[in-house]
């Protein structure tokens, strides 16, 4: 689960947050998961903008700083993310741009180096049980640990022809808000038999996927 830090009281009001409601800290701690705040800026994202993530995966207390959303008597945020980043800080993201589009539009989707960190925690999570985290050029990258024997090469990764028609072919569905077509996405990546009609979905078996399914449900 990814969403805003609680920051608790503002000027005018203590803004809704599913950080409050103790049935998902209830939830968190008899599924074995930890809660964690960062700053986007971690992403190689210049922006000023607390985030927090709750999972159970394996290694993802080393996305943040580990704990709940604190305050203080008054109702104000005391940690545990520190109130400035390590660079520094960053200018707010707020209002809108001259068009009238709202400046955080930008930050609608997730930036790259925050989804190979999240499928790297999926990977070692569900089959290799690893986590290997560095820190390089501010911005974390996380890859699953490889081993190979040695004096072996590692070979390139090929798929035979059959596998890209294997979940279906053609365009995928469109949307259409105000005039726009943008194409459908129902989470499950490019590839996925759901993005396009149901005549044209193909949902070949595989072998290791009841397996992969499996492990997957644990840790989400």
């Amino acid at each position: 689960m990814e969403f805003p830090d609680d920051l608790g009281l503002c000027k005018t009001c203590t803004p809704a947050s599913p950080w409050q409601v103790q049935e998902l800290k209830d939830f968190s701690k008899s599924s074995g998961g930890t809660c964690c705040a960062h700053h986007t800026c971690q992403w190689a994202i210049s922006v000023l903008k607390p985030e927090r993530t709750l999972s159970n995966l394996e290694g993802h207390q080393a996305i943040g700083v580990k704990g709940w959303p604190a305050f203080n008597q008054e109702g104000k945020y005391t940690g545990p993310l520190p109130s400035i980043c390590p660079h520094g800080g960053h200018e707010a993201v707020v209002g809108r741009s001259s068009n009238g589009i709202f400046e955080t539009k930008q930050l609608a989707t997730f930036a790259r180096p925050f989804n190979q960190y999240i499928a790297a925690l999926l990977v070692n999570s569900a089959v290799l049980k690893r986590i290997g985290s560095l820190f390089e050029a501010e911005k974390m990258i996380s890859e699953p640990i490889k081993e190979l024997a040695e004096g072996t090469e590692e070979a390139e990764a090929t798929l035979p022809p059959s596998a890209y028609s294997r979940h279906g072919f053609g365009p995928p569905l469109f949307t259409s808000r105000r005039g726009r077509r943008t194409p459908f996405h129902d989470g499950a990546g490019l590839c996925s038999p759901g993005r396009g009609p149901p005549p044209r979905r193909i949902t070949t078996s595989w072998a290791g996927g009841p397996v992969l399914r499996s492990k997957l449900l644990t840790v989400l």
